[in-house]
């Protein structure tokens, strides 16, 4: 049903302590850690995307169902981001992974 939808919603967010993720505790402070070390930014979709948009493997890729972004190409999308300095930290790291978005 999903991929036949015309038009997408992609919410973005940054990975801090005080994001989504952490908050309600689906990375813990130790995963947080390791995946900024490794060079993840955001996270979208469950995915996790280092400022060049490019996935930084991690389990919780593995456990969340989700589109893969490859699905969106030549979709109509939309990047959600809670505010304009978060939208502008967030682009970069989004545009590779959304081609068709931008």
């Amino acid at each position: 049903m999903s991929q036949a939808a015309n038009f997408y919603l992609v919410g973005v967010g940054e990975l801090l302590e005080t994001s989504f993720l952490r908050q309600q505790a689906t990375l813990s402070t130790a995963e947080l850690r390791r995946v900024r070390a490794r060079g993840a930014a955001v996270d979208s979709f469950g995915r996790l995307l280092d400022g060049h948009g490019v996935q930084v493997g991690h389990e919780l890729t593995r456990r969340t169902l989700a589109l893969d972004f490859e699905q969106l190409r030549n979709r109509d999308v939309a990047l959600l981001a809670g505010g304009i300095q978060r939208w502008r930290r967030s682009r970069p790291c989004c545009t590779p992974a959304l081609p068709a978005a931008w």
